[in-house]
């Protein structure tokens, strides 16, 4: 299946990009081999977003939910996930889990609070390595959608 608008069909350049977006989602996903009931669900999306809205900016907001929801699903049933997906993830759980940990036991330890923030720029490379690991191994296992966040 196929979307009856392109993104050149939209007047405003951000709503042509969500659909840009879309477009790279569903032509990445066209060479995968997809369950059953995934495909039947993303058959689903298309006829829903061919449908006729009453504006462009309630389809284009169906356009982002629908992508998003695409991305879950894949990661959930297929373990497909885009590139960068993990660095993105851990980035922020490396500051929260590993930086602020850090950067209190660093102050308490020196009993100065002001080496609290020390932490953070820690847990963000920790988080930044581990995420990129992540990354690189679903690349080399073929687990990578060639497509941008």
């Amino acid at each position: 299946m196929k979307l009856a608008k392109s993104s050149q069909d939209f007047k405003k350049s951000k709503e042509a990009k969500v659909w840009l977006k879309l477009e790279a989602l569903l032509a990445e996903i066209e060479n995968r081999d997809l369950t059953e009931s995934l495909r039947t669900e993303l058959n689903g999306i298309i006829n829903s977003l061919n449908d006729h809205f009453p504006s462009e900016k309630e389809q284009v907001k169906a356009a982002q939910k629908s992508y998003h929801y695409l991305l879950k699903q894949l990661e959930k049933e297929m373990n497909l996930v885009a590139k960068n997906h993990h660095r993105t993830r851990w980035l922020a759980l490396g500051m929260t889990v590993f930086g602020i940990p850090i950067g209190i036991a660093l102050s308490s330890s020196l009993q100065n609070m002001s080496f609290i923030g020390i932490g953070l720029p820690i847990g963000l490379a920790v988080g930044i390595a581990v995420g990129s690991n992540l990354d690189q191994q679903a690349a080399k296992e073929n687990r990578q959608l060639n497509i941008d966040l």
